[in-house]
């Protein structure tokens, strides 16, 4: 393990802390499942960033990299979804739907 990877093991632990927290802890609401959920796609992206640093083979690092990218394009639409569900906007769920569609198209691109 390098010292590069400290940061990334860090933020992964904290995530995963605080994800957790919210399922364990947490009341059984909509707005802690959307905070979840966030904290699971964080803990890939440092799972990512801990194996690109830490792998010696080029193609393992770029696989797990795609791989992870499948599910990080969902990052921005959850952060929608979570702030609307969190301020209780409800006129806005077109923005949502748009946003997770978005996302679903993208996500076949990840892989090029």
């Amino acid at each position: 393990m390098i010292l590069y990877s400290i940061p990334p093991l860090l933020t992964l632990l904290c995530f995963l802390g605080l994800a957790g927290i919210a399922l364990l802890q947490g009341q059984k609401t909509r707005v802690n499942h959307l905070f979840t959920i966030i904290c699971l796609l964080g803990s890939l992206l440092n799972i990512d960033i801990l194996v690109a640093f830490n792998v010696t083979s080029a193609d393992t690092a770029l696989r797990i990299s795609r791989l992870d990218h499948i599910f990080v394009i969902y990052l921005f639409p959850v952060y929608i979804h979570f702030f609307h569900e969190h301020l209780h906007i409800a006129s806005r769920k077109w923005l949502i739907r748009s946003a997770y569609l978005y996302a679903f198209v993208l996500m076949w691109f990840t892989q090029s």
